[in-house]
């Protein structure tokens, strides 16, 4: 219950501190009860709760301690909406068309016939679940609803929470200390840029962000006015809207009448902003909450999608120009204000995820079978090695499907995998089936007991839980074979969805670690003969990368491994990594709207066509990200 301290004759009291965080407390309570109850249960993967013990008594018997106080956290992440869902499946879908080799046929056969290896790992973030999920969906030309996608495809345990989950790193206390009091300090001065502010920060986008802003503490005050502004629109809206709908109980209202997106209200949108404006301003320290900064600009973004094209807000623009300025340089300073902050606070949250992804680079060069070239024909001439030993080296089985077939008379059905196939025709022949759990050859004479008179190359037929679809046609049903291109690749996957500060940590790590001048860097290992790695980006390419103001929703990085065949097979530059950096969704969502859904530079922006770098340099970066955090 609320408590109350006011007088005999209903005056308010003064309140004394005690009151005073009692109050604070009430707030917070009334606060999580309503975000428990949001939509009548608990329940959903958007909400979680954690209790953390923080004084505990030991017991006279020996038992275990008794806690005696305990932190309550409520993390509430919010819903994915329709358009992130819309966002989230054209990028799978680009993905499959653009990303790999082939046409999009032909990625989804070599899936559906185990010939590519795909595993997809999520944070516990329920927003996050959801992306991958959808994206999941429209990567694999899945059907459905998106649950079962995500139960049966994403893996979400503990050893995905290890790479994905920044909850579960430990950074330097010490470091974070110090970014906190250089924001701080920045954003509590009252005056314009001038030299002094240059030794916050080595990183020129934080100095062009700090001089933009001109009088931090000016900025700040202009946007919380903004803010006041914009809910005396909202005001005036919820009044047009009383006036034009009718409310047939006293306790209706009409606010709660008019709907937005996603469930909102025009009563939960004034709240929403109310809040804000409130918690912007600390009434009892007497100073602006930077923490706040990061929700005005978001909300900003979202009203511009979803609020602005129903009721035209003009103040948004203003409010939204005001928190984006303040937000690039706030948001990208939680990452660190100079070079060293940024990597030894990126390569700490990083360093598992990294480590996992020069794993599995390493697992594919050195238990792949490489082909046979002009350069190294003097080299195992008769045999080659794999992970099981020597083969001859004609003999591929274990990496191209079986092309053995019957005499012309025949036909042999190939099992393609407990995926129906996006396209052909499925076949509704009981006989068939129930041949295909015994065996999948069947000679002439056996054929025409089915009754099956037209067979197509894309027909297919379920038996047992799985497709067939036919491997290759006899002369009496037009002979088609399969492409060479799906037949002599395999192809294995990792997607990682996870949220915004792996995909900044990531960057920073690969930017500065080999740098010099830079400390922490891979060359100062007592082992630097094996360990040194040239920087990954050059100053032109760290250029282009300064020119990333923000990573927005979908934000990705990709690594592909080719190999060089022309080159020698223990050679250095055998095999290379590409890396492809787009920075998501593009546009200015104050003149797009609901349109935000394109993706700038999908794969390879900013740098053209992505930085090709040699593979051992890019484990050997891995390598000193390990060895850097090992240190710390």
């Amino acid at each position: 219950q609320q408590p109350a301290f006011t007088g005999a004759a209903g005056e308010q009291l003064p309140q004394t501190p005690a009151q005073h965080e009692e109050l604070k407390m009430v707030a917070k309570l009334q606060q999580m009860k309503a975000v428990l109850e949001k939509g009548g249960k608990f329940e959903g993967i958007n909400r979680k709760v954690q209790i953390k013990p923080t004084k505990c008594i030991q017991r006279d018997d020996g038992g275990d301690p008794e806690v005696t106080e305990a932190l309550v956290v409520l993390k509430w992440g919010g819903s994915l909406t329709d358009v992130g869902l819309t966002q989230a499946g054209a990028l799978g879908e680009r993905y499959r068309n653009e990303l790999f080799p082939g046409d999009s046929t032909t990625f989804l056969r070599l899936h559906n016939s185990y010939r590519h290896d795909l595993k997809i790992y999520s944070s516990d973030e329920g927003r996050v679940q959801t992306t991958a999920a959808a994206f999941t969906k429209k990567f694999l030309a899945l059907e459905g609803e998106l649950t079962p996608i995500l139960v049966s495809l994403v893996s979400k345990d503990q050893h995905a929470h290890s790479m994905l989950d920044p909850s579960g790193v430990k950074l330097s206390t010490t470091i974070q200390d110090e970014v906190k009091e250089t924001i701080r300090a920045i954003l509590s001065r009252n005056k314009e840029y001038d030299d002094t502010l240059e030794k916050m920060s080595d990183l020129d986008p934080m100095l062009a962000a700090i001089k933009s802003i001109g009088n931090p503490r000016a900025k700040m005050v202009c946007l919380r006015n903004n803010i006041y502004r914009l809910l005396a629109e909202i005001d005036s809206h919820i009044t047009l809207q009383a006036t034009y709908t009718p409310v047939t109980k006293a306790s209706d209202d009409a606010a709660h009448m008019a709907e937005l997106d996603n469930g909102e209200t025009l009563r939960l949108l004034h709240s929403r902003w109310q809040k804000l404006y409130d918690d912007l301003w600390n009434e009892k320290e007497e100073a602006f909450d930077i923490s706040k900064i990061p929700d005005v600009y978001d909300c900003c973004k979202y009203d511009a999608i979803h609020t602005q094209t129903s009721y035209g807000l003009k103040t948004l623009d203003d409010t939204y120009k005001c928190a984006r300025q303040l937000a690039e340089l706030v948001c990208p300073s939680e990452y660190g204000m100079t070079r060293s902050q940024r990597l030894n606070i990126g390569s700490t949250i990083c360093r598992n995820l990294m480590e996992k992804v020069s794993r599995d680079m390493r697992g594919i060069v050195t238990s792949y079978i490489p082909k046979k070239t002009a350069v190294d024909s003097s080299e195992d001439d008769d045999e080659h090695e794999n992970g099981e030993g020597k083969v001859k080296k004609d003999d591929r089985s274990n990496i191209k499907l079986n092309r053995d077939y019957l005499d012309a008379s025949g036909l042999k059905w190939l099992k393609c995998g407990v995926l129906q196939p996006p396209e052909g025709r499925q076949l509704t022949n009981e006989r068939l089936s129930r041949a295909l759990e015994k065996k999948s050859d069947f000679t002439s004479h056996h054929w025409e007991t089915f009754g099956i008179t037209d067979l197509r190359n894309n027909d297919y037929v379920k038996s047992g839980g799985f497709y067939f679809k036919p491997a290759v046609q006899n002369d009496e049903h037009d002979t088609e074979k399969i492409d060479d291109d799906f037949i002599e690749n395999s192809i294995k996957t990792r997607l990682y969805f996870t949220s915004e500060s792996h995909l900044h940590s990531v960057v920073n790590a690969l930017r500065y670690i080999n740098m010099d001048g830079v400390a922490g860097q891979g060359m100062e290992t007592k082992s630097k003969s094996k360990r040194f790695a040239h920087p990954i980006f050059d100053s032109h390419e760290q250029l282009l990368l300064d020119g990333i103001k923000e990573f927005d929703y979908l934000t990705q990085i990709v690594f592909k491994v080719y190999e060089d065949t022309t080159a020698r097979q223990h050679s250095d530059e055998r095999f290379h990594v590409r890396i492809g950096i787009s920075p998501g969704v593009d546009g200015n969502v104050m003149e797009r709207g609901k349109d935000h859904i394109d993706s700038k530079g999908l794969l390879w922006f900013p740098i053209e066509q992505g930085k090709i770098i040699p593979y051992n340099n890019f484990v050997k970066t891995c390598k000193n990200i390990s060895e850097l955090v090992e240190r710390s």
